[in-house]
């Protein structure tokens, strides 16, 4: 279920996550022309543990319905309860620190005692070298972080935290 922002949201898919019963959700913006787009992800207890939004929104927030009947044609609105945790997801994804740490290394994984799950890589335009993205494991740990050697010395690794762990750093295998 979408989260009670002020937006009206479209469903548009949903992807199992590995470590969770529960799929992560993708809503779009219901407002025409808008380009926002959303991902809802759940704990094991299925409550919102993050919310990531995509995009600026290119209109005002609607005004609620005084009717009855709901938030309007065509959309839906449904409050799933838990509006001002939801809430507080949506601002800890958006407030979230941005910790860059550049280090001399040969390789690009550097240990930093938590685990990663890599979701992504893409060129970055004016670097030969990709960028690698990477998610904290913890199941409903928010943390990203990307890492790419740095453009002008390939013996440096750049690692961009963006979040705070909500655990402590796991015991070594």
């Amino acid at each position: 279920r979408p989260s009670e922002d002020g937006f009206n949201w479209r469903k548009y898919g949903q992807k199992q996550v590995k470590g969770s019963e529960f799929p992560r959700s993708y809503y779009k913006c219901t407002s025409s022309g808008c380009p926002v787009k959303k991902k809802v992800e759940r704990s094991q207890d299925g409550q919102v543990t993050e919310i990531v939004y995509k995009g600026e929104h290119n209109h005002p927030r609607p005004q609620k319905s005084r009717r009855g009947g709901g938030a309007g044609a065509g959309s839906s609105r449904i409050d799933s309860g838990g509006g001002a945790r939801e809430a507080a997801a949506v601002q800890r994804t958006i407030r979230e620190p941005r910790v860059v740490v550049q280090t001399p290394s040969e390789i690009d994984i550097l240990d930093d005692g938590y685990r990663w799950r890599k979701y992504g890589q893409k060129i970055v335009k004016g670097n030969p070298y990709p960028r690698s993205y990477y998610k904290c494991t913890n199941v409903g740990c928010p943390v990203r972080k990307h890492v790419e050697r740095a453009s002008n010395d390939p013996k440096s690794v750049i690692t961009t935290y963006e979040g705070k762990h909500n655990h402590d750093v796991p015991a070594a295998k």
